[in-house]
């Protein structure tokens, strides 16, 4: 009789006895060799083309073009290939309602082509941990210059 009154808690001391046990063998035994050794990817050269649009007078005279080409992105992993400095053109209406693009006198865009090498057939490209794709913004950050961008060109 009093064996049946404390069968509950023998069985649940026993579950907890025998999940420890297991815990216990299974974080001590070995684990097991799994490391594979490393295939080197193929890489090969991108070159990514950004564009920073109708930056004004101020901006313009703070960016040092010879001092920005060669000069690496502050994560390592792509340099500046070239830059310039291009027309910025915006849309007007006319008078009798046709859009047409004018050039800013005032106004310029910035055109900055990074060099960096990327490993081969990835499903999304990267770069300093920013997702390459035709028309999306790019976060440019090298030595003192910091802008948003986006990005015009991409060639793999």
């Amino acid at each position: 009789m009093k064996l049946r009154r404390f069968f509950p808690d023998l069985c649940l001391l026993g579950m907890i006895l025998a999940a420890t046990v297991l815990f216990l063998a299974l974080r001590t035994s070995p684990a097991p060799d799994t490391e594979t050794p490393q295939l080197d990817e193929p890489t090969h050269e991108a070159t990514i083309q950004l564009r920073a649009s109708g930056l004004d007078t101020f901006l313009q005279e703070g960016i040092d073009l010879n001092e920005l080409i060669g000069q690496p992105l502050d994560t390592g992993d792509g340099t500046v290939a070239d830059c310039y400095w291009t027309t910025y053109r915006t849309s007007v209406m006319t008078e009798d309602g046709e859009t047409v693009f004018a050039a800013d006198p005032v106004k310029r865009d910035l055109v900055i082509i990074l060099s960096a090498q990327m490993p081969g057939d990835q499903p999304t490209y990267t770069l300093a941990g920013q997702e390459i794709r035709m028309g999306r913004g790019f976060f440019f950050s090298a030595g003192p210059l910091y802008l948003p961008m986006t990005i015009v060109g991409f060639e793999h």
